[in-house]
């Protein structure tokens, strides 16, 4: 069985896809589904993971 990671919230449909990085959220794994809890850029943090997702 294949599992994929979620898509972030507010990255955009299926086309065009840009990853959003805030700096909280939650997912829940019975729906299935990201909740941004906290919608503020953490430039540190989102420096970081852009270059793992490099």
């Amino acid at each position: 069985m294949l599992h994929t990671l979620p898509l972030p919230a507010d990255a955009g449909g299926e086309l065009g896809q840009a990853a959003v990085y805030n700096a909280e959220g939650e997912y829940d794994t019975d729906t299935d589904e990201w909740t941004v809890t906290d919608r503020l850029f953490d430039t540190e943090a989102a420096l970081s993971l852009a270059n793992q997702d490099i």
